[in-house]
């Protein structure tokens, strides 16, 4: 994901078209892993005694007796506009078609702390735009996060996924993370996904 933010048009249509380009690329390569698994799956098969029965792994089943579910929802109008101030009475609960005993707790929560993480491309297709990217990056952060109960995260990909700053809720130290990203390389864009969502998962908050 690359921050972009109070950019000209022409910016935003370049960032359009390589974001367009890397996904057809990606889809490419997906159908190509396709094609290549099926004549090998077939041949598997092919490789067996005849009159031999595959058999299906049965799917392991979990259950647990629970008296309360967490429950969290957003709701929209038709306008795709948030409706706030709801009350129990306003929402009808089905669990197998059935309500439930009773809500036991309800509250509504319009102002969450945020978490955020930047995943940043730093590989050679940006080269022309790395500075822009974390100017960008930079006022977002400014703009968006709440000293006092917002944290953010920076993350930085070429073939390679860098960490440059932690969760933190300190703009200088978000700003340092920034300026200690360094371009050059190719694109590995799952893996900085992956290891953003794994800083995120890191953060333990206070709220129930």
């Amino acid at each position: 994901m690359q921050v972009m933010a109070g950019s000209s048009n022409q910016r935003y249509v370049d960032a359009v078209f390589d974001l367009i380009d890397t996904t057809v690329l990606q889809l490419f390569i997906i159908l190509l892993l396709v094609l290549l698994m099926v004549p090998a799956a077939s041949h598997a098969q092919a490789l067996l005694p005849s009159g031999t029965v595959l058999a299906d792994t049965p799917l392991p089943t979990f259950s647990k007796d629970v008296q309360e579910v967490s429950l969290v929802l957003t709701v929209t109008n038709k306008r795709g506009h948030f409706v706030r101030d709801l009350n129990p009475k306003d929402l009808a609960i089905l669990d197998n078609d059935l309500p439930p005993e009773k809500i036991t707790f309800f509250q509504s929560e319009t102002d969450l702390p945020l978490r955020v993480a930047l995943v940043i491309d730093t590989s050679d297709s940006v080269t022309n735009r790395f500075k822009f990217e974390q100017q960008a990056a930079a006022a977002f952060l400014k703009k968006i996060l709440r000293p006092q109960s917002d944290m953010g995260l920076i993350v930085g990909f070429n073939q390679h996924v860098r960490v440059t700053q932690g969760p933190s809720n300190d703009p200088a130290k978000l700003r340092a993370g920034l300026d200690q990203l360094k371009l050059g390389g190719e694109t590995s864009v799952f893996d900085a996904v992956h290891v953003a969502a794994q800083q995120l998962m890191k953060i333990r908050d206070d709220r129930p």
